[in-house]
């Protein structure tokens, strides 16, 4: 019977890992980094990012899943950008 060695789990630890990433995010949105979609209201527009979208939205989650490459998706609600 071989031995099975067990390897012990390795952590990647970042003090401030949450504060961190918080950061990067505030900073890619205010600079339109990375944004991947856009959002058309009638009193303007808003790069933003699926992922982000996605995570608090199943609605969208479910839209972006289930899209094609190229995706337009036109929903007319009573909130306006600003």
């Amino acid at each position: 019977m071989s031995k099975v060695s067990k390897n012990p789990v390795k952590l990647l630890r970042y003090g401030n890992h949450g504060e961190a990433m918080a950061t990067a995010l505030a900073s890619n949105l205010r600079h339109s980094a990375f944004a991947d979609v856009k959002i058309i209201c009638a009193d303007g527009s808003a790069w933003a990012h699926r992922l982000v979208l996605a995570a608090v939205s199943p609605v969208l989650r479910h839209v972006f899943f289930c899209s094609i490459s190229s995706l337009f998706f036109i929903c007319q609600i009573g909130i306006p950008l600003s």
